[in-house]
């Protein structure tokens, strides 16, 4: 491999080699052009054009079939022909608008071609005089190429593929797209009998002679084909991707040339097995690969598992397919001995829904899926053996993207677009497993991956605006923004101590078909706890499509785009410090009493300062939070009915009375709906249901939090304090949550 070095201010645009492969030419930005000597790779000069009169990009740099002459775009109205032996101006070519014009020279060497809109425009290349041009029953080509006897033409647009007699213009065929997809490159193969097209993720071969499509390719790519390449005998046709893969086709059978072992597409799923030995990749429509973790040697290759999504349990005991049109979900478990024993446990249906993804409870008992119909979300919940379907949750007016389940299996959060106004805005949907129903909707600034931390406080989250943001489960409060990337963050992976967290750029697979991005590859980690970074991971050059620490927290896989998978050796300058134990006076706990009912970094900070300091911590907090007591539920249940009682002050009174108690009164609302109150009645028991699970006063908030303190300081006397708080009202919110902090694993920082 070669690597070429661009000054600072320039920036590498289109390349094209000459046809005898000697040079090596390349524009940047202001259009110039640059070449190399290949044998040598020497530098030979710079061969200057006009500054662009408008900012965007050509679409490719073309030397003629002789390579004396070499063709660019300079801007609207200006193609600029130059002799390569003189690096002089040969001739500018007039009469098109489009700033970055589709080119072509025809096989003669002698004439330029370049598609703006509906029309052909035809130049001689030296003399730069206009001829004849050809006018096209579509517009907004993609592609263009010409036979070797220049005999055809073919154009792909936007809607089609078409071919056409050069001479005459008349159309011989044309192809309407199947799919949704860009055609991106067009090649004849040298007898002029078949044509070759790269689209979005496949490749399709015509045999031109009988009108008729030949075979289609599906490269198992979420990219699009940037080019196309046939070889001299017409056999073979070599197509890479954005992703860095390079697919070979054989053009007489359709069939891709594939390596033995490894992946020939994305990697979207990693994962390492209970005792680190083994690292597990999957990708769309691909095998399941396993490795060693320490040497990376391939080990097993399993079935070609069919989906567009995938994942693993913990541990990568089972595994999930999701394909999405139809909605289906297939659960598999990789402990069979051999490959042949591997067996589709559970398949779930969606039944007229889209499937989006699926992923595993902490357990492997459940599965929880995500789908989709007519802009309606439905989170549902499986039993992992038996496939049967014992939960589901409806979200109207809601796309979703990607979703995350905690480790207790109590919530689940789901990335997506809310449609419920006219403009989509971009938010995550808290839900609770348990009771079914949505607990917080907070909106977003274009997260579209997310991933809880192992104690389920914090849901992380990837975004195309390259930053990633932590919000506390609780409340959906954005608690703290790491910044740093520069192409948006597609990838995310906790520690199993939730002390660190580790993020990579990529393209979110929903978009990878339209979103491009600039800015180098990295994988950052960074300390959970004051949102530092520790350490960056450079030196690879594709998008990540997922991350996974080993149960050590040691060592961390990351699945490329590009097929590979890399492992990294955690180094000790991204682990975290270990906590020293911090005194704290009775001001400093007074204060941060008082900032744990606060909102975003004021609140988490504290969290962190109060468990360093246990000694003091523990009995403050004992002394501040106490059980929650029971609720007089027959004066409750008479506040509710009170709400339709004919006397305003009366309505007034309950509400102010019913208000404070928030969720803890959550199953008396919805009792009394459920006895279909008049309709004034249910707008107000609606509107506080409402407020009870989306808003939560200061207080509340606070003892919530000093929940978490315990739960992280997870020691004798924090345990015995939880203990106390769970032995509280069942009905209350305070004491469900100490339950579940006493049966988490909690780890001790280090």
């Amino acid at each position: 491999m070669k690597r070429l070095r661009m000054p600072p201010d320039l920036r590498a645009c289109p390349v094209a080699f000459s046809p005898k492969g000697d040079l090596f030419a390349c524009q940047t930005q202001n259009r110039s052009i640059r070449l190399w000597d290949v044998k040598t790779w020497k530098f030979e000069r710079v061969i200057e054009a006009p500054p662009p009169r408008d900012p965007g990009d050509s679409h490719n740099i073309l030397f003629s079939s002789d390579g004396k002459l070499l063709v660019a775009s300079g801007g609207p109205d200006l193609i600029m022909v130059w002799d390569v032996a003189q690096g002089k101006e040969a001739s500018r070519l007039h009469g098109h608008e489009h700033a970055s014009p589709l080119l072509a020279f025809l096989p003669d060497g002698k004439t330029v071609a370049a598609v703006t809109g509906d029309v052909v425009r035809l130049w001689d290349a030296k003399s730069g005089k206009s001829l004849p041009s050809l006018k096209l029953k579509s517009s907004s080509a993609c592609a263009l190429a010409f036979s070797a006897d220049a005999n055809l033409m073919a154009v792909g647009t936007l809607e089609h593929v078409i071919v056409v007699e050069f001479e005459t213009g008349k159309e011989i065929y044309r192809w309407r797209r199947p799919y949704l997809g860009r055609v991106h490159d067009l090649v004849f193969t040298p007898d002029g009998k078949k044509l070759v097209c790269g689209y979005d993720g496949s490749v399709r071969i015509w045999d031109l002679s009988a009108l008729r499509e030949q075979s289609v390719v599906d490269c198992n790519s979420a990219f699009g084909h940037s080019l196309a390449v046939l070889s001299p005998d017409g056999k073979t046709v070599a197509l890479g991707d954005a992703s860095s893969l390079v697919h070979v086709v054989d053009v007489a059978t359709g069939k891709i040339h594939q390596c033995e072992e490894g992946h020939h597409g994305p990697i979207h799923a990693v994962a390492f097995s209970l005792d680190g030995n083994s690292i597990f990749t999957g990708g769309a429509h691909q095998p399941v690969h396993t490795w060693g973790a320490q040497n990376g040697k391939h080990l097993r290759k399993f079935a070609n598992f069919s989906g567009s999504f995938m994942s693993f349990s913990p541990g990568a005991g089972l595994f999930a397919s999701a394909s999405k049109y139809p909605g289906v979900v297939r659960l598999w478990d990789l402990a069979a001995a051999n490959q042949a024993e591997i067996k589709e446990i559970a398949t779930l249906e969606h039944k007229g829904e889209s499937a989006c993804c699926a992923c595993f409870t902490q357990d492997q008992r459940a599965v929880v899926s995500v789908s989709s119909n007519d802009a309606v979300c439905f989170i549902n919940t499986w039993n992992s053996k038996t496939g049967e379907k014992f939960g589901q949750l409806k979200v109207a007016h809601f796309e979703p993207e990607s979703t995350s389940v905690s480790c207790d299996g109590r919530w689940a959060a789901v990335s997506g677009d809310d449609q419920k106004s006219a403009r989509t805005e971009s938010v995550v949907v808290l839900c609770d497993l348990e009771q079914r129903r949505v607990r917080h909707f907070f909106k977003t600034n274009d997260v579209f991956d997310v991933v809880f931390s192992p104690d389920g406080k914090i849901i992380a989250g990837g975004s195309l605006d390259h930053n990633v943001y932590l919000f506390e489960a609780a409340t959906g409060i954005e608690v703290m923004k790491l910044c740093g990337h520069e192409r948006p963050v597609a990838a995310i992976a906790f520690s199993p101590t939730g002390r660190i967290i580790a993020t990579a750029d990529g393209l979110p697979r929903m978009r990878m078909r339209w979103w491009m991005d600039i800015g180098s590859h990295a994988i950052r980690i960074w300390d959970l706890t004051t949102g530092k970074e520790l350490h960056k991971i450079e030196g690879y050059d594709s998008d990540v499509g997922a991350l996974a620490f080993s149960p050590d927290g040691k060592r961390i896989v990351a699945g490329l785009n590009n097929g590979t998978a890399l492992i990294w050796n955690v180094p000790a300058q991204a682990m975290p410090p270990p906590f020293t134990e911090e005194k704290l006076t009775d001001k400093d706990l007074t204060r941060l009493w008082v900032d744990l009912s606060g909102a975003g970094r004021q609140a988490y900070d504290a969290v962190w300062a109060l468990t360093r300091a246990p000694k003091q911590s523990v009995p403050f907090l004992a002394e501040k939070v106490q059980p929650a007591k029971p609720l007089d539920m027959k004066q409750v249940r008479q506040w509710i009915a009170d709400l339709d009682s004919d006397q305003f002050a009366k309505r007034d009174e309950a509400w102010k009375r019913l208000a404070p108690f928030g969720e803890d009164i959550e199953s008396e609302l919805r009792k009394a709906l459920e006895g279909k109150p008049t309709l004034e009645t249910q707008r107000r028991l609606e509107k506080l249901l409402e407020a009870a699970l989306h808003s939560r006063s200061p207080e509340k908030r606070r003892d919530l939090r000093a929940v978490w303190v315990l739960q992280l300081i997870n020691a004798t006397a924090a345990k015995g304090l939880l203990r106390t708080i769970a032995n509280g009202a069942q009905h209350a919110r305070l004491t469900r949550e100490a339950a579940a902090a006493l049966s988490s694993a909690s780890v001790p920082p280090e």
